[in-house]
């Protein structure tokens, strides 16, 4: 869609305003990993028990502990996803944009939906989900496939956040995906 003929009734918000919400994001979003391992944790040491933890590390081991990172990689997208997709879906912004005074609107300066909600996070927080359910290669060891799967989310997350410092108006590659525009509010 093009909006460049429209008048806009809102002012893009700044790379600094958008870092800011973005670290609450995310500490309010390791927050709430945090309970959900502390929680898995438990059940984990009630199903086990606690003398497993002490015996000596071999293969069998180290292949556990790689699947269990594999897992805490995958339930961290999850909460992501759902966290962004509930919180813009149902306010137009996160518990950091509300803290930071920031909005996301469509181009045209409407709320946006779930369904826009949905693709954003899907290429915002989605990311590593994705790249975690495409990336499995059979012909190697698990801790290289780990490696891989570690290095390919760090890469994704530092091109799509590039796009809001290269971009004339904030706008990260997710945004530009869904059309849509993180703007100030109020």
């Amino acid at each position: 869609m093009d909006y460049s003929n429209k008048t806009m009734s809102y002012v893009p918000a700044s790379k600094i305003r958008r870092f800011i919400c973005g670290c609450i994001d995310l500490g309010t979003q390791m927050l709430l990993l945090f309970i959900f391992a502390l929680i898995f944790e438990m059940i984990y040491f009630w199903l086990v028990g606690v003398g497993k933890e002490f015996m000596e590390v071999g293969k069998e081991e180290e292949i556990q502990f790689i699947k269990t990172n594999f897992l805490s990689l995958l339930l961290l997208s999850i909460i992501f996803l759902t966290y962004s997709i509930y919180f813009h879906a149902k306010y137009g912004k996160t518990v950091g944009k509300m803290i930071g005074g920031c909005k996301v609107k469509l181009l045209d300066g409407s709320s946006i939906t779930l369904r826009v909600s949905i693709i954003r996070a899907l290429f915002h927080d989605g990311g590593p989900l994705l790249i975690i359910s495409s990336t499995y290669f059979p012909f190697m060891s698990m801790a290289d496939n780990f490696d891989i799967i570690k290095l390919l989310y760090q890469t994704y997350t530092i091109i799509n956040l590039s796009f809001i410092i290269i971009h004339r108006r904030n706008r990260a590659l997710h945004d530009l995906v869904a059309g849509t525009i993180v703007v100030n509010d109020g």
